[in-house]
């Protein structure tokens, strides 16, 4: 405490029913003014419980000098409030030289205030210092007692006494100036102490409540944070557990498009290996329009599978930002938690109960009403997500099987139209062969006839030209003997007969022949025939093992158990 509240509350005290006259205010250079070396205060030792009222003698320059505060000694103001108490005379001036009464005492209340006024004396202003030590220290008086008000005092000269400055009225009013000062002084002392008492009363109720209130309004926060931190932590879940169970639909609907993807290569590579048949083997079957159609079905069904697929990926993106703003509110959330519980712990005397600077002009960033309706929007914006999240991995689910449905069932049709188009294939190839068969046949057995009749003919030149040779013998006959006898006209008749036969044979030669060459063109149009079945019924075949070595169907099966 410094010396001027010590001081302010030493005046403070003032005795009950003394007048309160007007006082000058005392400044701060009357209260911190050097005090003159030489003058002491009193103080009674601190262990002795009944102090006595200082004397005449006390007065001596051998005590020590005053300072503020001193632990040998209690305090001023409540020394001066015992002494004040005190009723008996105590003598504070020496007796007149040569007078025969005793000396006047001062009554108790008297001497305190002579006490008082040794020490307030020390923090008046300089210029008043000579006039108080006329009170302190013990004056010889010379020539009997001192003039009227208005007249003069001559003091004798002598060793180790000072002149008076003033008469004794004078010194009289200054001393009931000084006193009515002090008692007023006290009194303010008094009331400023009982107004801070007051005010610390006021301040530790104040201060306890606003301690409890934070205290109950920081409880109430927890449950409330701890409440929104829960829920927060739910969502997050609900949250993760969607984006699981849409990375599995974006796996299946991964795997469909990939199965897609290898049934539409496989149609068309079936349709670019059916592209590689020759001559009449290259017609519009049924199974072209089955390829067709499931090339189409393939495309459409890999461009909705695709869109899913972009919902699904769109979805699962927008489900974590929103996961992570959650998991962003809900760090907040558990900071804020955290800091509120420390705050919430924090008692009198604490370690960390210290002071920060700035703190009184912190201000919120949001409001406690739009604090939870941030919190709800975004639950509910999470909760939003994954309903749609569900409707789309739905949706997936639903088209996915559609897909497989209409895969297998195209791929029933093309299949069914393959093997039928395999077994057509097979029946012509082996009628071609059959037939080829037989035509060849056909060939070696005219070539057989035509060897045939080439021999008869070899055999008819022989008969022919015996035959010419007997006419022209005969007609070399003399005289009557060329006459026309029975082997004249025999003779005519096989002259006649035999070039018939050879021209009939030449005939039947040329149509045999005639009749070969058909069979061995058709011969070969049946083998080239054969040949191209052959070739289509192999390009069918593959075509099967193509088909055979995708399965598609079965993998969006096994996707759509999974």
């Amino acid at each position: 405490m410094s010396g001027a509240l010590h001081m302010e509350k030493l005046l403070s005290v003032v005795p009950p029913g003394d007048p309160q006259p007007a006082r000058p205010p005392l400044s701060a250079h009357t209260l911190h003014s050097p005090r003159p070396r030489g003058l002491t205060e009193c103080h009674p030792p601190h262990n002795d419980p009944s102090p006595t009222l200082p004397t005449q003698h006390d007065f001596s320059p051998n005590f020590p000098t005053y300072h503020d505060p001193d632990p040998k000694f209690p305090p001023l103001h409540s020394q001066l409030t015992k002494f004040a108490s005190y009723h008996d005379p105590v003598p504070l001036l020496p007796p007149k030289p040569g007078s025969p009464q005793p000396h006047t005492a001062l009554p108790g209340r008297e001497a305190a205030e002579g006490v008082i006024a040794s020490v307030i004396q020390p923090l008046m202003p300089s210029e008043k210092t000579q006039d108080v030590a006329h009170v302190r220290e013990p004056l010889l008086w010379q020539g009997g007692p001192p003039a009227a008000e208005g007249g003069s005092t001559v003091p004798l000269q002598g060793t180790g006494y000072r002149s008076g400055a003033h008469n004794l009225s004078q010194w009289q009013q200054q001393q009931l100036t000084r006193h009515q000062a002090v008692h007023q002084e006290l009194q303010d002392a008094v009331r400023l102490n009982a107004s801070c008492r007051t005010k610390e009363s006021d301040v530790n109720t104040t201060t306890r409540h606003y301690q409890a209130a934070v205290t109950q309004d920081l409880d109430e926060r927890l449950k409330v944070t701890l409440d929104k931190r829960e829920d927060l932590s739910r969502t997050i879940l609900s949250c993760a557990e969607e984006i699981v169970l849409l990375r599995s639909s974006t796996a299946h609907v991964q795997g469909a498009v990939e199965c897609v993807r290898r049934a539409s290569e496989c149609s068309g590579e079936c349709s670019d290996i059916r592209g590689r048949r020759r001559g009449e083997d290259r017609t519009v079957d049924p199974l072209h329009h089955a390829l067709l159609q499931e090339q189409k079905a393939l495309h459409l069904d890999n461009c909705k599978l695709n869109e899913l697929l972009q919902q699904l990926l769109q979805q699962t993106s927008r489900l974590r930002d929103v996961k992570k703003q959650l998991e962003l509110n809900w760090s907040d959330k558990q900071e804020a938690f955290q800091l509120d519980l420390s705050a919430a712990k924090l008692v009198n005397q604490l370690p960390m109960a210290q002071f920060k600077g700035g703190v009184s002009h912190a201000q919120g960033s949001s409001h406690p009403d739009g604090w939870g309706e941030r919190v709800r929007n975004l639950i509910a914006t999470a909760k939003g997500e994954i309903t749609r999240g569900g409707q789309v991995r739905a949706a997936a689910s639903h088209a996915v099987e559609e897909t497989s449905s209409d895969m297998r069932e195209r791929d029933e049709s093309v299949t069914r139209c393959l093997q039928q188009r395999i077994a057509e294939l097979e029946n012509a190839k082996l009628t071609l062969s059959s037939d080829a068969q037989q035509v060849l046949q056909e060939c070696r057995k005219q070539e057989v006839s035509i060897e045939q009749l080439q021999k008869e003919l070899r055999a008819k030149e022989s008969p022919l030209q015996v035959a010419q040779t007997r006419a022209w013998l005969r007609g070399h006959r003399p005289g009557d003997d060329m006459c026309l006898d029975p082997p004249h006209y025999t003779l005519q008749e096989e002259l006649r007969k035999l070039p018939e036969n050879i021209s009939e044979l030449m005939d039947k030669l040329r149509e045999s022949e005639d009749c070969l060459a058909r069979l061995q063109a058709l011969h070969a149009d049946l083998l080239a025939h054969l040949t191209n079945k052959t070739h289509t019924l192999a390009l069918e075949h593959r075509c099967n093992t193509v088909r055979m070595s995708a399965p598609q169907c079965d993998d969006l099966h096994h996707l759509l158990c999974a």
